[in-house]
């Protein structure tokens, strides 16, 4: 009985995902279409300029509001489903390269990057791991690191990579 009724949750959890998902589609493509149509107006007008910017705007506007369904739903769903998203290797990598180039480009005379600025940059990326020192433990292996547990820091060169 018990297997009955965990199967059967399974299934509606299924179901409302992916009643999500279809969703989130239709929403995606009747944007998409909206800012196309706008697109084409603004194309066709280029000598109109109060028509161009109010169509700039609108066009705006709505990637606006289609970045936050998409971030939402994403987030809703990562929420409902009560577990982390998983992130492959290559994912993290990427991620983790982009962290510090950002880091870099910001803090241009910074030799180190302390894993609290890490871990505020992830969260700031939609990531939000227990540890950074987990999250990244197969790129932290590559990277020099200094520090007891609360005051670890990455080591960064002076040539604007990881030392």
């Amino acid at each position: 009985m018990n297997s009955e009724i965990t199967d059967s949750i399974v299934k509606r959890m299924m179901t409302l995902e992916e009643e999500k998902k279809s969703l989130l589609n239709s929403f995606e493509k009747e944007a998409i279409e909206q800012i196309l149509q706008i697109s084409l107006m603004v194309i066709s007008r280029p000598h109109d300029y109060e028509i161009s910017q109010e169509l700039r705007q609108a066009a705006k506007q709505l990637v606006s509001a289609l970045e936050a369904t998409c971030d939402n739903a994403a987030n809703t769903s990562h929420e409902d489903s009560g577990r982390r998203q998983r992130v492959n290797r290559s994912e993290k990598d990427r991620l983790f390269a982009q962290l510090i180039d950002d880091f870099r480009s910001e803090n241009p005379n910074e030799t180190k990057m302390t894993f609290k600025e890490l871990t505020d940059r992830l969260k700031a990326k939609g990531h939000s791991p227990n540890s950074v020192s987990v999250f990244f433990r197969d790129q932290l292996k590559e990277r020099q690191t200094e520090g007891a547990t609360r005051s670890k820091v990455l080591l960064l060169d002076q040539n604007g990579g990881e030392a």
